[in-house]
């Protein structure tokens, strides 16, 4: 129970530490003070463990002191049947299922001049995105943790509002930013992890690259909120609204139909791969169509080219290899996304939220 209740009080400093209510030493303190407790109380649990253990428990003791491993199968296979068994080979196949091929779409290019906005982007929208970062995410490949990142704004806030200020107003996204470290996990409960789809990739990226992303995140969604530029029934990756409101929705427009004395069916559809298949060329086509500034546009194009990824497999890490594919999985990306198809609606049927830029779509039909 103390460590529950620790728990919640260090989750309300932190809140009061992005409102200016409290300050970076009480963050620590507080952790501190919760990590003491954890220790303490898994020191407790294993000597009482290793004073009341049985002959048999002895192995599962030994068990838990040995590090675990998310480990390939000797051999993966390939949806076309081709076997792989040299971890180059093994790894070449789970980046062509982790990153397909993009869908054609239209050959765009951003303009080079104009744009302004870099200079609506204040120091506090700067701090807002970094310490909305989750501390329990992995580093990149530069190894830097959160906590870096946190004591570099505490010596020299100046510096990264710099730094972000000058990627938006050059309209470039560095290219040590676009190079991800992919670990390689088994999915869980598959049947057989002797195929290749049986894996994902984890995409790790360097923290000051997170900032300069949800920066543009959030300029991006504000400026579709204030301009209503998303459908009415999209709900996700928007503030305020979630899977609830959207459930919510559609339970009131089932009741509506059966008060008419129609007949309601829900047909529910999860379209593969939705999330990070939006292609280069027509983001920036609709993004320029919407009135984006200039150097946002340039910037997003900026994101998407000359992607890298470093494979991490079975404790073995390969070279940088660069990404064929023009899209790119982003939160940012999937909320501007959205806005790329108008749904068509009748009064017989509706789609909520809007197709072509979701990854699940729920089908109202009133019969």
């Amino acid at each position: 129970m103390e460590i529950a209740e620790n728990r919640k009080i260090l989750g309300s400093i932190k809140r009061a530490r992005k409102k200016w209510d409290a300050s970076q030493q009480q963050v620590r303190r507080q952790r501190s003070n919760l990590r003491r407790m954890i220790r303490q109380s898994k020191t407790e649990m294993w000597r009482r463990f290793s004073t009341s253990t049985t002959r048999d428990q002895v192995w599962q003791a030994l068990r838990y002191t040995k590090p675990g491993g998310q480990q390939t199968r000797k051999t993966l296979g390939s949806r076309t049947g081709e076997v792989a068994e040299s971890w180059e080979d093994k790894a070449e196949l789970i980046k062509e299922e982790a990153f397909p091929k993009p869908l054609k779409g239209v050959e765009r290019k951003a303009q080079e001049e104009g744009g302004e906005m870099w200079k609506k982007i204040t120091d506090e929208d700067i701090r807002v995105a970094l310490f909305d970062q989750s501390v329990k995410k992995a580093p990149g490949p530069d190894r830097l943790q959160f906590k870096a990142i946190g004591l570099l704004w505490e010596w020299d806030s100046q510096r990264i509002v710099n730094i972000v200020k000058a990627s938006f107003r050059l309209r470039i996204h560095p290219q040590v930013w676009k190079e991800a470290k992919g670990v390689v996990i088994p999915k869980p409960n598959k049947p057989d992890y002797g195929v290749a789809k049986a894996y994902r990739v984890i995409t790790l990226l360097n923290y000051l690259g997170k900032v300069v992303e949800k920066v543009a995140a959030n300029a991006i969604a504000e400026e579709c909120e204030r301009r209503r530029l998303l459908h009415d029934g999209q709900f996700g990756c928007r503030k305020r609204r979630s899977a609830i409101d959207a459930v919510g929705r559609l339970m009131k427009r089932v009741k509506e139909g059966w008060g008419r004395g129609n007949t309601a069916a829900v047909l529910l559809m999860d379209v593969k791969g939705a999330f990070p298949h939006v292609t280069k060329g027509n983001l920036i086509k609709r993004m320029e169509e919407m009135g984006f500034e200039a150097d946002l546009v340039r910037w997003v194009e900026s994101f998407m080219e000359d992607r890298k990824v470093i494979m991490s497999m079975d404790g073995k890490e390969g070279d940088s290899i660069i990404s064929k594919k023009n899209s790119v999985q982003a939160e940012w990306l999937h909320q501007s996304g959205r806005a790329l198809s108008e749904p068509s609606e009748t009064p017989r049927w509706r789609i909520t939220p809007r197709p072509a830029s979701i990854q699940r779509v729920a089908l109202y039909i009133a019969l």
